[in-house]
């Protein structure tokens, strides 16, 4: 929480998330994948304007998929490594999707990762860990740290 006037008010996380345009194997398996992303923060927008190529997006966190098992559950529970996992067996040999998520909580908190999902394999980027590692680098400090979130 942060105090403004004396008065004591929450601070909520503002995020977003956004891929960029990639092609599938499997249109109609992919729409159903995106229909069972969570957010947190309201549905995940498909982007079909660039067919064949797709994309998605949305606002707050991407959580994962809710599995098509717990879908009609009351308090169904998204699980990202699903999402991965769903997504790479619709992907193409030759191609990549990237996830760049964003936010902050007022000014105490910015964060960022990107995850890169390929059909054999993915990767996760934390935004404050990787520019830590390049501020080293540059120092030619291993040792070098600082605080990004107060």
């Amino acid at each position: 929480c942060v105090f403004k006037g004396g008065k004591r008010i929450m601070a909520n996380y503002i995020g977003v998330f956004r891929s960029n345009y990639f092609q599938v194997t499997d249109e109609e398996k992919f729409k159903g994948i995106v229909s069972r992303m969570s957010s947190g923060e309201g549905p995940v927008t498909l982007f079909t304007e660039r067919a064949p190529y797709y994309g998605f997006g949305g606002d707050g966190s991407l959580s994962g998929v809710v599995s098509e098992d717990d879908a009609e559950s009351d308090f169904p529970e998204a699980d990202f490594d699903l999402m991965v996992q769903e997504l790479q067996d619709i992907l193409p040999d030759d191609e990549a999707i990237i996830i760049m998520s964003a936010g902050h909580e007022k000014f105490r908190y910015v964060s960022g990762w990107t995850c890169i999902i390929t059909k054999d394999g993915y990767d996760y980027i934390d935004m404050t860990e990787s520019a830590k590692e390049k501020a080293k680098e540059l120092l030619k400090n291993e040792d070098w740290d600082t605080l990004c979130e107060y």
